[in-house]
C-alpha cells in the first residue's frame, strides 16, 4: 500500500517495522456490496495493506448473521437493503453486544445530506461516497482503526 512516501502501511506505520502486522492478519472483514467489481477493489486494497481475512457476499440479506457467527471486526457495505430502510440495521447492529465495537463503513454513489446524516446518526462510523482513491480509503481505514481502537 502506498503512502505518498513509497513505503507500506498498516494502521498508519511502516508495515516493514510495524509490530501489529500479526494483529493485521488477524482482523476480519466482510464486504457486502452488490456491486463485484466495487467487492473486488477493496478486497485488493486490503489485502495491500496487509489484511487477509475478508469476506464477502454481494446481498445484503443476512449479513448481521454472518456479522456474529464470522466474528467480523469491520462491516463494509454500500447500506442499500430494502429489508432495512432508515437505517435500523445499524441501529439493531448498535444493539448486539458482539458488534458493538464493529466499524461499519458505506460506500456509497448517494450523496444527499440527510442520507449521509442518517446514517451517521444510526452509529455508522464513516460514510465514503464513490468514486474515491485507493489512498483516501486507506485513511479511512486507518482512522476507523483509531475510532474503534481495533489495534492497540
Amino acid at each position: 500500500m502506498g503512502n505518498g512516501n513509497g513505503s507500506r502501511t498498516c494502521t498508519g506505520k511502516n508495515y516493514a517495522d510495524n509490530p501489529l502486522v500479526r494483529q493485521c492478519k488477524q482482523i476480519r472483514f466482510l464486504i457486502v456490496h452488490e456491486n463485484a467489481p466495487v467487492r473486488k477493489l477493496i478486497k485488493s486494497i486490503l489485502r495491500n495493506m496487509g489484511f487477509t481475512l475478508i469476506l464477502e457476499d454481494s446481498s445484503t440479506g443476512n449479513f448481521l448473521g454472518t456479522l456474529k457467527k464470522e466474528n467480523v471486526h469491520v462491516l463494509i457495505c454500500s447500506g442499500k437493503d430494502s429489508d432495512h430502510e432508515n437505517w435500523d440495521w445499524v441501529k439493531t447492529l448498535r444493539t448486539q453486544e458482539h458488534a458493538r465495537k464493529t466499524g461499519v463503513m458505506i460506500l456509497s454513489s448517494v450523496t444527499d445530506k440527510e442520507t449521509i446524516l442518517g446514517a451517521i446518526q444510526a452509529g455508522v462510523d464513516d460514510y465514503i461516497v464513490m468514486p474515491f482513491s485507493a489512498q483516501a480509503f486507506e485513511e479511512r481505514i486507518n482512522a476507523l482503526f483509531q475510532k474503534r481502537q481495533l489495534l492497540s
